[in-house]
C-alpha cells in the first residue's frame, strides 16, 4: 500500500477520506479521517464565539460594558449638549445628545403632591429662574412669586388662589425661556 492520498478533506464537523492504492495490483482501500473540530475564538463585545477555520458561530456576543457617562458638551439654554461613555473591554465609545434646557423644560413633569401643592425637578445643567404668577379671570396679574430649587433641582410649590396660574422659566440673565400653565 502506498502512503495514501486525501480524497475528501476532513472539516470541522465532517469526517474525511484517505484512499490507499496497492502498488502491485492497484486495488484501493479507504480510511476515515476524523473531523478536525472547531478552533474557537472567544466571543467579543460585538461577535459571538467564532471558529477561525469555518467561521461557524456559537452563543451570543458578550455585549459592551459601558462605564459612567461623561458630559462632553453641556446643554445650553437653546442648544443640545452631548455625553459619552466608553466600553471597558473594547474601548468602543457611545455618544448621545443631551436635550437643550428649553427642551427639558418643555418636557418637565409637574406632579400634584399629597399636600395639595405641586412638585417638579428642574434640569441642573444651567441655572433656571422660575416665577409663579397668578392671574384673575380678566387676565390681570394678582400675584407673582420667585420659586427656588433644591440642590438636585427639586421644586415644591402651591398653586396661587387665582383663576389661572403660570410658571415662567427664565435664564440667569432674565431672558424668557418658556412658560407652562399649572392646571388644577
Amino acid at each position: 500500500w502506498d502512503a495514501g492520498v486525501v480524497t475528501t478533506a476532513a472539516t470541522c464537523t465532517a469526517t474525511g477520506v484517505k484512499t490507499f492504492t496497492c502498488s502491485v495490483c492497484k486495488e484501493t482501500k479507504t480510511e476515515e479521517i476524523p473531523a478536525t473540530g472547531h478552533k474557537w475564538t472567544d466571543a467579543t463585545c460585538t461577535a459571538p464565539k467564532t471558529c477561525s477555520v469555518c467561521k461557524a458561530t456559537e452563543g451570543e456576543a458578550t455585549g459592551h460594558t459601558f462605564g459612567e457617562w461623561t458630559v462632553t458638551k453641556a446643554a445650553g439654554y437653546d442648544t443640545a449638549g452631548e455625553r459619552s461613555c466608553t466600553c471597558s473591554v473594547c474601548h468602543a465609545e457611545k455618544t448621545e445628545a443631551i436635550p437643550s434646557i428649553l427642551q427639558q423644560l418643555q418636557a418637565l413633569q409637574i406632579t400634584p403632591a399629597e399636600d395639595g401643592g405641586y412638585t417638579m425637578t428642574l434640569p441642573t445643567d444651567r441655572k433656571v429662574l422660575v416665577l409663579l404668577a397668578g392671574y384673575s379671570q380678566a387676565g390681570q396679574l394678582k400675584s407673582i412669586q420667585m420659586l427656588s430649587a433644591g440642590e438636585n433641582g427639586a421644586v415644591a410649590f402651591t398653586r396661587p388662589n387665582s383663576e389661572k396660574a403660570v410658571l415662567f422659566f427664565l435664564q440667569e440673565n432674565y431672558k424668557p425661556l418658556c412658560s407652562r400653565e399649572v392646571t388644577q
